[in-house]
């Protein structure tokens, strides 16, 4: 019985989910994500790489996936309460139709660019598994924060996210022997 339960336990032990952070946010194992250039609902071609914002925020949905359909208005008055010049919010579509994105984007605009992921490749390239996911990136496009689940972004507060993100940072930098905060 005591061997059982130490099976149990160790395994429970390995198989735990990552740290979670800032509420409904964990700090995902991997490192820096490839870089994109889209084209958005609007026409215009949209180019994630290492930038001069503090974070970008990646939002992975699609229009038929109601939780996802559900969390966009939150997220659209998330993105009222960022800096703007700091804070950059890109939502991208999963495989599917121009034309029913674009109908999505028209139907309630945003202040940020709804992305086309035509074939699904950035979301293969990055691993992303559910939808609704976001990714929280860092300047280098480093990955500080994950979340695999539609997000109460009404709920969020902007500088409790933006320094869990940063304490991320500085506590990888000493843990990979830096020592330094960036």
């Amino acid at each position: 019985m005591r061997c059982i339960f130490a099976v149990i336990l160790i395994g429970a032990s390995i198989l735990s989910p990552p740290k979670v952070i800032a509420g409904d946010f964990f700090v995902p194992n991997s490192g820096t994500v490839p870089p994109f250039v889209l084209t958005a609902a609007d026409g215009t071609s949209v180019t994630l790489k290492p930038s001069e914002y503090s974070v970008t925020i990646v939002h992975f949905f699609t229009t038929w996936c109601e939780p996802c359909v559900a969390e966009m208005p939150a997220l659209r008055r998330f993105a009222k309460r960022i800096d703007p010049l700091s804070v950059r919010i890109l939502a991208i579509s999963v495989a599917e139709p121009d034309l029913r994105v674009r109908r999505f984007a028209q139907s309630a605009p945003s202040s940020f660019p709804i992305l086309l992921d035509r074939d699904g490749a950035v979301a293969r390239a990055w691993q992303v598994s559910s939808l609704p996911s976001t990714i929280i990136l860092d300047r280098r496009l480093e990955q500080r924060l994950a979340a695999e689940r539609e997000l109460d972004w009404d709920r969020i507060e902007v500088g409790q996210l933006l320094d869990s993100a940063s304490s991320v940072v500085e506590r990888r930098d000493v843990e990979a022997g830096n020592g330094e905060k960036r």
